[in-house]
């Protein structure tokens, strides 16, 4: 092993701790080229406005788009979009507009439904856990409505078919 080599492995493992020490999780940010990032990102996850990673097209190209008029997050490992209908989402149980997100999954679904739990990034607070069916087309998607109580930035786990990722997506009061 070259010295250029050595030295680039530990540059790696000193960029992924903070001030205190504390390693943070590898993120992998899959926005496409043509995607413009908008505010309203929080916690590890930005928003984009735009064409979708190609993968995640074929939600939208059914339709006759390529691209989405509303803003969406790719989660930590690549492998879910969350686009938000419901932009900005909004604290508690709004319904004008409501909190609509729709998940779009890489991995196939294999007719198993999508959990959600949803926790406060920052602070304690109480767990939010959804769930819904595998109902809807085209693709591997899940239409949902993500409501939590009180604003700030939250960590959502979401697991189909034996698949887990993980975004982060801001509410306001």
């Amino acid at each position: 092993m070259g010295r250029g080599f050595a030295l680039a492995i530990a540059g790696v493992g000193i960029a992924a701790c903070g001030a205190t020490g504390t390693p943070h999780r590898a993120v992998i940010h899959h926005a496409a080229p043509g995607s413009t990032a908008v505010a309203g990102g929080c916690g590890a996850t930005p928003l984009h406005r735009g064409t979708l990673p190609g993968w995640a097209e074929s939600a939208f190209a059914a339709g006759g788009s390529r691209s989405t008029p509303w803003p969406y997050g790719v989660a930590d490992n690549g492998t879910a979009v969350a686009v938000v209908f419901g932009y900005p989402l909004r604290a508690g149980r709004p319904t004008d507009p409501v909190n609509k997100v729709l998940w779009i999954m890489r991995l196939p679904r294999h007719g198993s439904p999508l959990t959600v739990t949803a926790r406060p990034l920052r602070g304690d607070g109480p767990a939010v856990h959804a769930s819904w069916p595998a109902d809807s087309g085209p693709g591997e998607i899940y239409p949902s409505y993500v409501n939590v109580p009180h604003a700030g930035c939250w960590r959502m786990t979401v697991r189909w078919a034996h698949h887990t990722d993980s975004i982060d997506l801001g509410y306001q009061a």
